[in-house]
């Protein structure tokens, strides 16, 4: 704790969440919307893990099998003090319990971790006018065959007869999932607050969010351990109309340990076409634990400690010249050491199949010492 204090005072950050100094640019590596692999539209991509074994990263697609089977995709490539450049290797397909691929709009997957050779992937769910499928997390083997489904506590599962009053709201359910080195406990939480925890992020308003942590038990099964609330930031502009308004949401988190996490917000501001990505560093010890508490509204909480450690405006002018703007990013990970001992911090775009964005991979530097 000593040593991530003194570093958060070299780095002009304070508590308050201001910031003088950002984490430092390393490079971008962009791929258009037209781009393919293995016949198949390359994007999506909504989460990212790597695998310091084997040296290679893991991406999820977020395609609920409308433009192809539910796939993740294996990366080898680059990634040095001056270079990142990323190339796909495989893909891996993701398939039910009986071996079959998952129909359209059954799964959202969104977030990704990995254990060992197995992986973990967060889905939002579905809503349909005749059908609601909560969002939940699924362990898959290494050949992508799903093994275990776990389920979110009641609070997050909306249902026909508490439709718009609780539960999850469409579409900003589990976009995170990360764990911790060890393996022993793995997080996730929600994009936007539940329904009956309260209104969204506007551009006066912090939203109340709950982060939820499972550990593992002695026969090898995540068990929700405890949540915490979190504060999500305001839309970082005023820049709204009245039929499109901003919007903010936790996309995902690195797990430093089973304490802390760094955390990735996005920003969306229609009128300016622009999104806003900050990170943060956040302590969970003192929080109050919400995993009984089905309803947050009105309630007197302790939240998660945040201190912001970059805004991601600051490096724009850095890029690549023909693709001088942010753009979706929902995944963030932690990559190789640098030759100092630094880490790197990489992270990536979901382009949303659109040929007006594109999947973009974003190379950022850990000052030493800040975590270890």
């Amino acid at each position: 704790m000593a040593k991530t204090f003194i570093l958060l005072i070299m780095l002009g950050i304070c508590s308050c969440g201001s910031l003088t100094s950002n984490l430092p640019f390393i490079d971008d590596q962009n791929f258009t919307s037209d781009t393919q692999f293995k016949n198949l539209p390359l994007g999506g991509l909504s989460g990212i893990r790597y695998h310091a074994q084997r040296d290679e990263f893991y991406t999820i697609s977020d395609d609920r099998s409308e433009h192809g089977p539910a796939r993740l995709y294996v990366w080898k490539g680059v990634l040095n003090d001056n270079l990142i450049e990323l190339r796909p290797t495989r893909q891996i397909i993701l398939k039910d319990k009986k071996k079959k691929n998952f129909l359209k709009n059954d799964i959202d997957f969104e977030g990704i971790a990995l254990d060992q050779d197995e992986y973990f992937i967060s889905s939002e769910g579905y809503f349909r006018e005749k059908k609601i499928i909560p969002p939940a997390i699924f362990h898959f083997n290494k050949k992508g065959i799903l093994k275990k489904q776990i389920h979110m506590p009641e609070h997050f599962n909306p249902n026909f007869k508490t439709r718009g009053t609780w539960g999850n709201r469409k579409n900003l359910a589990l976009e995170s999932l990360a764990n911790t080195r060890d393996g022993q406990y793995l997080f996730t939480a929600n994009e936007e607050a539940l329904v009956q925890d309260g209104n969204i992020a506007d551009y006066k308003t912090e939203s109340t969010l709950r982060i939820l942590r499972l550990k593992k038990d002695k026969k090898g099964h995540f068990q929700f351990d405890q949540e915490f609330p979190y504060r999500l930031s305001v839309i970082n502009n005023k820049a709204t109309t009245d039929n499109k308004k901003g919007e903010n949401g936790l996309v995902d988190f690195i797990a430093l340990d089973h304490q802390r996490l760094i955390t990735l917000e996005r920003s969306w501001l229609p009128k300016l076409k622009k999104q806003v990505i900050r990170i943060y560093l956040v302590h969970l010890e003192g929080a109050t634990n919400t995993l009984k508490i089905p309803q947050l509204k009105g309630q007197s909480l302790k939240f998660a400690k945040k201190t912001l450690l970059s805004d991601l405006d600051t490096i724009v002018a850095k890029m690549d010249p023909k693709f001088k703007r942010l753009d979706n990013f929902e995944g963030i990970c932690f990559g190789p050491r640098f030759k100092d001992g630094s880490r790197s911090i990489v992270l990536v775009s979901d382009n949303n199949f659109s040929k007006y964005q594109r999947t973009l991979f974003l190379a950022l530097k850990l000052p030493k010492g800040l975590i270890d």
